[in-house]
């Protein structure tokens, strides 16, 4: 019975990994598309993660339940990679990329085994950039060439929106390495928009440029909670964040 009882729900963060766009061969629009088809997120999830996580295609963790079921980004497929790559001018030999590899080193090595099982000819090696660098920092590091074609971009959310995560972390004055115009003007839309349904499809179009149209961004997985109460105990609820009111809680009456 206890293992009916025992759940998961996700938590608001993304483990993600950021393109560095100004260096070779990352520039490249087809090669980032070949990179991110060529990761097999569930499997990362699942078996090297063990659990803790679940894989996810794109940024935003404030989808609705529906839509979360849609594939925004770039799901798996090594065929498509393959062509990707070809389309890039890379048919046969590539150059090396970099990933960095800081602390725990488990998800970069499942990202580097994945894509070079996926895609013959690719050779990922670590970088041991020292830290996730600061918004305000990335255009330095990148400036020095110390900044790795792949570079973390994790992200715990502040507070439950979606402008926290594609707003705080990509607009222009806070993410110095890339532009869109389109997608600028739609979260800024969303922003201050005050129809929820209507910000809801601006974001969802701004994840879509961001994910998959551009591929800013190699979104891999988010942590996820596990609990197991219960099912007398009332008042009990999980949080992606924060905490509960203990006072809440309460035994069902028999």
């Amino acid at each position: 019975v206890q293992y009916r009882e025992l759940n998961a729900v996700p938590l608001f963060q993304t483990k993600a990994y950021c393109f560095n766009m100004t260096r070779p061969p990352v520039d490249n629009l087809f090669v980032r598309k070949a990179i991110s088809a060529s990761v097999n997120r569930q499997l990362i999830a699942y078996v090297v993660m063990k659990g803790v996580s679940v894989e996810t295609y794109t940024p935003d963790i404030f989808l609705a339940p529906a839509e979360a079921e849609e594939i925004l980004g770039i799901p798996f497929s090594p065929i498509r990679a393959r062509k990707w790559l070809a389309e890039a001018g890379y048919p046969k030999s590539f150059p090396e990329v970099c990933i960095q590899a800081t602390g725990d080193t488990r998800l970069p090595q499942a990202i580097k085994e994945s894509v070079e099982h996926s895609l013959d000819g690719i050779v990922i090696t670590f970088d041991k950039f020292d830290d996730e660098p600061a918004d305000k920092d990335k255009k330095k590091a990148d400036s020095a060439g110390k900044l790795p074609h792949l570079f973390m971009c994790d992200w715990w959310a502040e507070y439950p929106d979606a402008n926290n995560f594609l707003y705080d972390a990509f607009h222009p004055t806070n993410y110095p390495l890339w532009e869109n115009a389109a997608f600028t003007g739609m979260i800024e839309n969303a922003q201050s928009h005050p129809e929820f349904k209507e910000r809801k499809l601006l974001y969802k179009k701004a994840e879509q440029i961001l994910s998959h149209e551009e591929v800013v961004i190699l979104p891999v997985c988010r942590d996820q909670t596990h609990y197991l109460v219960k099912s007398r105990v009332q008042g009990w609820y999980p949080m992606a964040f924060g905490g509960q009111h203990i006072r809440n809680w309460h035994f069902k009456e028999q």
